[in-house]
């Protein structure tokens, strides 16, 4: 999985590569059995509400997840079952019922500038909890905290973390050729030259 990775980032950070062929890299292995997780909405756990926060968690966790994990994101989970976060605060039979293997849930909650993130990723046929993790900081941080847990979530499943917290480290050619470090998907992007 790091070969892969690494591969991607080189591929990335070459624009040369790029131009090659069709412009698309097609990278093939093994096949593997992908294990069917569902990701349910994210909710507020008090305080103030944020909906850029709402939308786009679930969106990092499917990109993380689908891209180097053993994952397959079931389509339709986000309607699947309602309900809090925690054990007690819902049922798990409606996400048996779209095939489940794995759930993540996940909440916020907003005082001010600073946001506080949890998560939790659950067996759906044992109904126990995996993985718990709770994260603070700024609020323009919610996405490397949700980085973060999916680098959890793959050492919980695989007994390696995840590269989601990674940077890429590159040169932008707009104008004259500066380094800019980003994270691993091509957000939050900054010159450092």
């Amino acid at each position: 999985m790091k070969k892969i990775i690494f591969l991607l980032i080189v591929i990335m950070t070459n624009p040369c590569l790029l131009h090659a062929g069709q412009g698309y890299l097609e990278v093939t292995g093994k096949s593997t059995r992908q294990t069917p997780l569902a990701i349910a909405p994210t909710v507020n756990l008090g305080g103030g509400q944020d909906s850029k926060i709402e939308e786009t968690v679930g969106e990092i966790l499917r990109f993380d997840l689908t891209l180097a994990g053993p994952f397959s994101v079931l389509p339709g989970s986000t309607s699947a079952g309602t309900g809090g976060i925690r054990p007690g605060e819902f049922d798990f039979t409606p996400w048996r019922a779209i095939g489940a293997a794995y759930l993540i849930k996940s909440g916020y909650t907003v005082s001010g500038d600073n946001v506080t993130m949890e998560f939790r990723f659950y067996d759906v046929s044992s109904g126990k909890s995996v993985l718990a993790k709770r994260y603070s900081g700024n609020r323009k941080e919610f996405r490397r905290m949700v980085h973060a847990f999916s680098d959890e979530t793959m050492l919980a499943v695989t007994g390696e973390k995840g590269p989601f917290t990674g940077k890429i480290v590159c040169v932008s050619r707009a104008g004259n050729k500066e380094i800019t470090v980003m994270d691993y998907d091509g957000f939050n992007a900054h010159r450092i030259t």
